[in-house]
């Protein structure tokens, strides 16, 4: 399976921080690692391979790769004062900025390294998670992704479990008022909340080991 290129790699994670900022999000380290997931699991599913190639690997709360430390460290944390942020234990995370942080680096350049139907996908999950809650978020790639069924911790996740029935790229806009979508929402919660008691896997208990682990993947040292 080709891998993309650390350069490739950082063109791609630029424009989901440019993206997410763009859209009125607040970029996080957990929330890129795991729409990232999801880019590589769509397109998966419709070209029977990863786009980044990279070893997922089921880790702690989910899928992860450490392979994109070293990307993530090269991009732009925002302001110290503006976007540092800390969890119920104290722990501090920091949001990340425009996202392209050089001049050389641009969207355009995004569009050249990808192609069309890829970027389509991309905006897609982007269009669905970049404002969603992290904990919503969290539980669907826990939960509902191939993948991490029946996987252990630190095991590699299998791909090939992901099935071919892939949703519409382009989807019709449906003109909806905020209370009916609230309320569809709150019902959508509920429901998964019911199917939750009945999964196997259970879910991991919210204690010290789950914040750490939040705090591991969140946590940004600035490095002079």
């Amino acid at each position: 399976m080709d891998q993309l290129s650390p350069q490739e790699l950082k063109t791609l994670m630029g424009y989901l921080i440019e993206q997410i900022n763009e859209r009125g999000g607040i970029p996080i380290k957990t929330q890129l690692v795991k729409i990232l997931y999801l880019v590589d699991l769509e397109h998966y599913r419709s070209r029977k391979k990863t786009l980044t190639g990279l070893p997922w690997i089921f880790y702690h709360y989910g899928p992860y790769t450490s392979e994109l430390e070293p990307i993530i460290s090269s991009l732009g944390i925002a302001d110290i004062e503006s976007a540092t942020f800390f969890n119920k234990k104290g722990n501090r995370g920091f949001t990340y900025t425009g996202g392209f942080n050089s001049q050389d680096e641009t969207e355009s350049d995004f569009t050249r390294k990808f192609k069309n139907h890829t970027k389509l996908i991309i905006d897609r999950i982007l269009d669905q998670w970049a404002l969603e809650d992290l904990w919503i978020l969290l539980d669907y790639v826990y939960y509902e992704t191939e993948p991490m069924r029946d996987v252990k911790r630190g095991e590699l996740l299998d791909f090939t479990k992901v099935t071919n029935i892939e949703q519409p790229i382009y989807q019709k806009a449906i003109n909806i008022d905020s209370v009916t979508l609230t309320n569809l929402k709150k019902r959508l919660l509920q429901n998964k909340k019911g199917k939750v008691e009945q999964r196997i896997p259970s879910p991991p208990p919210l204690d010290d080991i789950y914040d750490e682990a939040l705090a591991i993947m969140n946590s940004e040292e600035r490095r002079n």
